[in-house]
This record gives C-alpha cells, sequence and structure tokens, in this order.
C-alpha cells in the first residue's frame, strides 16, 4: 500500500471528523501541554484553511 499524502489525508479528516474530535484527537496524541498549547491552534487554522 502506498503512503498517503496530505492531500488524501486533509478531505477525510474533514468530512469524518468534527472540528471538536480533531482537536481532542491532536490532544490525545501531543500530551505534552507545551506542545499542545502551541499546536492545536496551528492544526486549527491549517484545518479551517484548508477547507
Amino acid at each position: 500500500m502506498a503512503n498517503p499524502n496530505t492531500a488524501d489525508i486533509r478531505p477525510y479528516l474533514t468530512s469524518t471528523y468534527s472540528d471538536e474530535e480533531i482537536t481532542v484527537l491532536c490532544a490525545d496524541y501531543f500530551r505534552s501541554t507545551d506542545l499542545e498549547q502551541k499546536l492545536i491552534p496551528r492544526l486549527q487554522y491549517m484545518v479551517d484553511h484548508f477547507r
């Protein structure tokens, strides 16, 4: 199986999961408080920007 790229993953994530679910997923995956505080807003911006 080929490795999926961002163009393949983004439509799946945005059509399958709500903004809140994506935030929870990121918070679960990136547990570090410092990283979480920096990363989640950036990821949310990317999700919003590329919809």
